[in-house]
């Protein structure tokens, strides 16, 4: 998916946001041409912290907070969906 969404940013001549080694979280996209936002599951983006990063919950939850969700005030910074999943 994440090539399809680099393919369609360049095609749409748009800057995305995508994050490094959180393609698993990657749920699709949303908006059109210049106001193209990447869309990522906050809780399969704490699972990945916490499995690969060797996180506990309020550690995945923290370093999200302060280094991550920011990203989403950039532009074409991503979107993140909260699936109302328990962890």
């Amino acid at each position: 998916m994440r090539e399809a969404i680099e393919e369609r940013a360049q095609n749409d001549e748009t800057q995305v946001v995508l994050l490094d080694r959180m393609d698993e979280a990657l749920m699709g996209v949303t908006g059109m041409c210049e106001d193209l936002k990447a869309c990522y599951s906050e809780q399969k983006c704490l699972e990945i912290l916490m499995e690969k990063q060797d996180m506990d919950l309020d550690e995945a939850r923290e370093f999200f907070g302060f280094n991550i969700e920011p990203l989403s005030q950039m532009p074409g910074g991503p979107i993140f969906i909260d699936t109302m999943q328990t962890l």
